[in-house]
């Protein structure tokens, strides 16, 4: 976990989501705010600061803890794109989009979009397994 490198402001369920998709889970929209005097942006870089694609990911699974109200660790993603740099000086409050899907074995297929200012950062998919 990284401690103190973001806080969430809010996680909404799409109820829409779920009458128009049913069988596929559960979608939320969250935002987060990203503390631009992190440690990890001393090394990431000086001067100008980009959020390496580990701390995203990382923001996605702890969304996900929150919302399934489990401790899952990341046991396999087929699909990671990193589409544009997030710099916490002009997004310091990014779009996280997460499809969770609760599958058989105490895992979750989930999908995750981060996005921020009509610019898409991540697109992620992966399952989770419970600790």
């Amino acid at each position: 976990m990284l401690e103190g490198f973001y806080h969430i402001i809010e996680i909404k369920e799409d109820q829409d989501f779920l009458i128009t998709n049913p069988g596929k889970g559960q979608r939320f929209h969250c935002r987060v705010h990203i503390y631009q005097g992190h440690p990890v942006f001393d090394g990431h870089f000086p001067g100008n600061p980009v959020v390496p694609g580990v701390c995203q990911i990382e923001m996605i699974r702890g969304l996900a803890e929150e919302i399934t109200r489990k401790k899952i660790k990341l046991i396999y993603s087929d699909n990671i794109k990193f589409l544009a740099m997030i710099q916490p000086g002009t997004t310091p409050e990014p779009e996280i989009t997460l499809d969770i899907h609760e599958q058989e074995n105490r895992q979750y297929e989930i999908h995750g979009v981060i996005s921020g200012n009509q610019v898409i950062f991540l697109k992620f998919k992966g399952n989770f397994q419970e600790e």
